[in-house]
């Protein structure tokens, strides 16, 4: 069985970073995009993407702006950065 594109994304692009501020939804998905972009694959809009990440037990929080104890890794944050 294959994985979800979004659990792969998570599992390539995301890490995490327990005493950082976190990333903003802004970061997290333009990351995403990037991620996207090289994979080929076609992105999901902002509320499904928002959907599966809670779907994937990712807090969000600050009024839904943050996800903490997290930050970029992999290609798709050069390529993002």
């Amino acid at each position: 069985m294959t994985k979800a594109p979004l659990e792969n994304f998570l599992n390539e692009c995301v890490a995490p970073d327990p005493g950082g501020d976190g990333l903003s939804m802004e970061e997290m998905y333009g990351l995403y995009l990037s991620w996207c972009g090289l994979e080929g694959s076609t992105p999901v809009g902002g509320r499904a993407f928002r959907a599966g990440l809670r779907t994937a037990n990712i807090r969000v929080e600050h009024r839904g702006s943050r996800c903490p104890g997290l930050k970029m890794a992999g290609p798709a944050a050069c390529d993002y950065l």
